[in-house]
């Protein structure tokens, strides 16, 4: 009688390539998080140099930032550029119409899921960069006139306050580290690395 001999995987085996499995899961897991939190990042920034260069632009045409007519106050000006849904108007829209200095105004990506909201805005929106600024016409009072930036909360979802030490977001600490993003006036981008 001919028997042929019948070959398996042990369950030792079997666990084995499991475990083995489970531990380079376990490390291309948390590298791609990193991976897509730093596009992310990337994508904020890049899309705040761009809405800083139409208002550059803007600027030059202008000799002022945007602002909605009514709007105009003798200190720091802040808004944010759109709002999804929102019926008031914001001073994004002037980026777009009636001269097209941007096709649109993006979403931030950060700043769009912020969890506490102002008890005006209900539901979820999306909401773009926000805006802070000195209008021009105030150096008199204010030597910041004509001095604004656009600004994300960053990764970590919050709002930090200028006296808190980690105000600026910096990757170095981890990409979901504490700290907002800026683009300035002047060009200057925070995180660095941005640029």
């Amino acid at each position: 009688m001919n028997r042929k001999t019948c070959r398996a995987f042990t369950l030792i085996e079997l666990l084995i390539v499991v475990a083995i499995i489970a531990i380079l899961a376990a490390i291309a897991v948390p590298n791609f998080l990193e991976a897509q939190m730093r596009s992310k990042v990337t994508r904020s920034i890049s899309d705040m140099r761009t809405v800083g260069i139409a208002m550059k632009i803007y600027e030059v045409d202008y000799n002022q930032f945007p602002i909605l007519p009514g709007r105009l106050e003798p200190m720091w000006m802040t808004d944010y550029l759109i709002v999804d849904g929102d019926r008031r108007r914001h001073m994004g829209e002037l980026l777009t119409t009636p001269v097209a200095y941007l096709t649109e105004v993006p979403f931030d990506y950060f700043n769009s899921r912020i969890k506490l909201r102002a008890p005006f805005y209900v539901g979820p929106r999306q909401w773009s960069f926000f805006f802070s600024g000195v209008p021009h016409g105030h150096g008199s009072k204010y030597e910041l006139a004509g001095h604004w930036f656009l600004e994300s909360c960053g990764p970590c979802l919050l709002w930090n306050l200028p006296t808190s030490p980690t105000w600026e977001y910096d990757p170095t600490n981890g990409t979901v580290s504490a700290g907002n993003m800026r683009y300035f006036h002047d060009g200057t981008i925070v995180p660095k690395y941005g640029n």
